[in-house]
């Protein structure tokens, strides 16, 4: 009797060792799975962050770019509607000062020929009558247009330049900003002399004169100088 209950003992605790064995196994199996378990998610995170984050980067990438496409085709277009304007008021100004040239060249010349009448008048036997006719005529175009209204019109094309000129050099008189104007449209004492009537030694004087109030070396263009106004 006392063999069998101790066989029964040792059998129970077999059989407990057993359900040890397997409840301990079965315990680590659960551990391992829930180990990977949170392995797997916690990699599934890291994915769905790495996607995200490559797609929110491609999205600023992209908005990034289309506003640079955006900006550059305003940009080009503001550029194209400058040059355009520069374009229309360079021409608008080239046109306006070569009738301006021109008009005072006529005047000029109507000038000329008004006082070559008047010392004609009084030295030959030519018709009063008729070169009376010819200087009133004479006179009513020169009204038209002169050194005056010359200045008026490039002062009005030409306005910034001569206030920058003004606002630097506020002793340059009329005769020497007209003479400003002449030479920033690049013409020479020639041309100018021809223009004006002016012997050529004269207009060399007034370009030196100019020189000076303008306080330029002999080195530097007077030219030039005047163009960056």
């Amino acid at each position: 009797m006392f063999y069998l209950h101790t066989a029964k003992s040792l059998s129970e605790v077999s059989i407990n060792q057993e359900n040890d064995k397997k409840v301990n196994r079965l315990e680590l199996e659960f551990n391992e799975k829930m180990t990977q378990n949170e392995r797997l998610e916690s990699q599934t995170k890291r994915e769905r962050f790495f996607i995200f984050g490559i797609a929110l980067l491609l999205s600023f990438s992209v908005i990034v770019f289309l506003m640079f496409k955006l900006q550059k085709s305003k940009t080009a277009k503001r550029i194209a509607e400058n040059e355009l304007l520069e374009k229309k008021l360079e021409e608008k100004n080239k046109e306006l000062t070569n009738s301006a040239i021109q008009m005072l060249q006529t005047s000029e010349i109507i000038q000329s020929t008004q006082k070559e009448l008047s010392e004609l008048n009084s030295g030959t036997e030519l018709s009063d009558n008729k070169i009376f006719h010819i200087l009133s005529e004479l006179k009513k175009s020169s009204k038209g247009f002169g050194k005056d209204e010359f200045y008026k019109i490039f002062m009005e094309t030409e306005d910034h330049f001569y206030k920058k000129l003004l606002n630097e050099f506020p002793d340059l008189t009329k005769n020497e900003l007209r003479l400003c104007a002449f030479l920033k449209l690049n013409l020479s004492s020639k041309e100018i002399s021809d223009i004006t009537h002016q012997s050529p030694h004269s207009i060399v004087v007034a370009r030196s004169r100019l020189r000076k109030k303008l306080r330029l070396s002999n080195s530097e263009s007077l030219n030039n100088f005047l163009i960056k106004y």
